[in-house]
């Protein structure tokens, strides 16, 4: 068993441009994949490392067009579960304008630098 202290888990780096404002982030640089089922994390309340795999891991707004973009990971702690990443605007969770789902760490942080860079307000 591995183990680590979670202060040594370091947030998920992000191209985020100027107009964003980061409101949430506890998205951490871990690939969600079979290597960390044996890794105990110090500093989480059961020291399980899914602990990190949350609803709430990212929301970033843009308010001069009234955009969210939310990533989260669903079910919550669940090994078997996903991210799920929406792009929403005017606070409409209901029909947002993009949704994309992934369990690759990487595909969802390109994901993310891409719509990003594509709603640059500058």
């Amino acid at each position: 068993m591995r183990r680590f202290n979670f202060r040594e888990i370091q947030l998920q780096q992000l191209q985020i441009p100027t107009g964003w404002n980061v409101v949430c982030h506890q998205f951490y640089d871990v690939e969600p994949d079979s290597s960390i089922f044996n890794i105990q994390v110090k500093g989480l309340l059961n020291e399980n490392i899914w602990e990190l795999f949350i609803e709430d891991l990212l929301q970033l707004q843009n308010s001069q067009y009234n955009l969210i973009l939310d990533l989260g990971w669903y079910p919550e702690g669940d090994p078997n579960g996903c991210y799920k990443l929406i792009l929403i605007q005017h606070q409409d969770w209901e029909a947002p304008l993009a949704t994309y789902q992934s369990k690759k760490k990487d595909e969802i942080v390109n994901k993310i630098n891409l719509w990003l860079s594509n709603i640059n307000p500058q």
